[in-house]
């Protein structure tokens, strides 16, 4: 099967799902009736997988906004894991959470202006917990 067809019938199987983007629940007739959601799923992190929350701080103790994190899989419980390659950026407060991480052993370095100024730091992640790392940049 070509890649295009491939593709299409993705893109079509996603509409079809999405409602092709109506916005109304399936079935919907009266678009002033109060919505039941009492079913609806909240998202959440996938079952047992483990969450790292990383704060990052300087040698006074103040909070480094912008710093970023740069985890690395040392061995995890679903081979194959990758971090995604997107930008993970301390909050004002210093704070970037990793969520949906499969259970394991990690590193965790913090990067600012291309320079690595804390880490790499070890953590192990376990399921359905939440592993706090506190760092500190030099420099």
């Amino acid at each position: 099967m070509s890649r295009r067809i491939v593709s299409t019938a993705v893109v079509l199987l996603l509409a079809a799902v999405a409602g092709c983007g109506s916005g109304e629940p399936a079935g919907r007739t009266d678009p002033d009736a109060p919505v039941d959601d009492s079913s609806a799923v909240s998202p959440v992190a996938p079952e047992g997988t483990g969450t790292v929350t990383v704060t990052v701080v300087d040698a006074a103790g103040e909070p480094v906004a912008g710093a970023m994190v740069v985890p690395e899989v040392v061995e995890s419980s679903r081979p194959g894991f990758a971090f995604s390659e997107e930008g993970r950026f301390t909050d004002a407060a210093g704070v970037y959470t990793l969520a949906a991480v499969p259970p394991g052993e990690y590193t965790v370095s913090v990067v600012v202006d291309g320079e690595v100024v804390a880490g790499p730091e070890d953590v192990t992640v376990t399921a359905d917990a939440t592993e706090a790392l506190a760092l500190t940049a030099s420099g």
